[in-house]
């Protein structure tokens, strides 16, 4: 399959042809038709980690949106999506305006990434999982931190006066006194195109988001194109072959072990019997049901904490039915207060601590039991 990685803050463009089963990209300058992809750098983005005890992403989805408004009041002009690796997340946050603007510039695109992951995956494709990578822009530097393929900080910095540590990754437009550090580069040599590269690897590996929201979509239509190329190819090759029996069978095997590797590449390792079917019926069925959980207790600490506006929530943890939170307040009776308006809906809610600091502030933490 062929993608092109269109870069529209900085006007670079680079065309791949995909093998997703074999994890190859090879460059090409002809103007072949492909699917569209591009990203938003991360100067133009926030991010949040959060750390939930559930996994479904509508209820993962609910619980972000949930701990914006607390944090923000008004997500509306906003767009989110997140990476999720076991009970980790990582939310990028951007505005929808400029969505708006990449999608009049390029009418179709199909995937809408972030610069953070683009450049997490090319470490990946370098067999780097953990690390620290410096992305030099024209005019900014982006830090990233990883481990184990999961973002974990992510700062930008201006390009003067700038160090960089001894094994960290250099990318982008790389300043000559750094040119003899360790380099991540890509098949074309320059690491300028590193971004576009990491693009164009969004099939091969699942580390990214898309705030377009159509990956479900788009990476279905792979697997059932990528299937179906290899049965047409192997039942080219049988027939101008006139193979035995015993190595079409033998063939077949092969296609229906690569459809289950798609599969469980994708969707996880649950038992697998009919691929297609259950891939189709996963990403139609994934979000429909939200059962009472971690879910639902942070959105009662949310619609709490809104009615005493001087409380400021710093933390919250939820372990099982458990949930402990850490914040601020201007006095003792807004604590007080927030601790019996919780306890209505929460049973064995009790402050755990409220000391004054040096600000004047009461800091506060409070447990309880959903």
């Amino acid at each position: 399959m062929y993608i092109k990685a269109k870069d529209y803050f900085y006007q670079q463009e680079l065309t791949g042809n995909i093998n997703i089963l074999r994890k190859t990209v090879h460059i090409t300058k002809e103007d072949k038709k492909g699917s569209v992809y591009s990203y938003i750098p991360f100067k133009f983005s926030s991010y949040r980690v959060y750390q939930f005890p559930f996994t479904d992403k509508g209820k993962v989805l609910k619980a972000v949106k949930t701990s914006l408004v607390m944090e923000l009041k008004d997500i509306s002009p906003y767009e989110i999506d997140f990476y999720r690796k076991e009970n980790k997340v990582f939310c990028v946050i951007t505005r929808k305006e400029l969505i708006e603007q990449l999608l009049e510039a390029y009418p179709n695109l199909e995937l809408l990434d972030s610069d953070i992951f683009c450049l997490i995956r090319l470490a990946k494709h370098n067999k780097i999982a953990s690390g620290v990578i410096y992305h030099f822009y024209e005019d900014f530097v982006l830090y990233i931190k990883f481990s184990d393929s999961f973002p974990l900080e992510v700062r930008t910095y201006p390009k003067t006066d700038i160090s960089v540590e001894k094994d960290a990754l250099l990318s982008g437009k790389i300043p000559e006194q750094f040119k003899s550090g360790r380099v991540l580069n890509n098949p074309t040599k320059d690491p300028q195109l590193n971004v576009l590269f990491g693009l164009l690897l969004r099939p091969i590996y699942q580390e990214g988001i898309d705030f377009l929201k159509r990956e479900n979509k788009g990476f279905l239509d792979i697997l059932v194109k990528s299937v179906i190329s290899i049965v047409i190819v192997l039942f080219i090759i049988n027939i101008g072959l006139s193979v035995q029996k015993y190595f079409l069978n033998k063939q077949l095997l092969y296609v229906k072990n690569k459809e289950k590797e798609i599969f469980i590449k994708y969707f996880g390792s649950s038992k697998v019997i009919d691929p297609l079917s259950q891939a189709k019926g996963l990403v139609s069925v994934k979000d429909n049901y939200f059962q009472k959980d971690g879910a639902d207790i942070l959105y009662h600490i949310a619609q709490t904490k809104r009615s005493i506006p001087p409380i400021k929530i710093t933390k919250i943890t939820i372990e099982n039915t458990e949930f402990y939170i850490k914040g601020f307040a201007d006095s003792i009776e807004d604590v007080d207060r927030f601790k019996t308006i919780l306890n209505r809906k929460f049973s064995q809610v009790s402050v755990e601590e409220s000391k004054k600091d040096a600000s004047g502030k009461i800091r506060f933490s409070i447990k309880g039991k959903g």
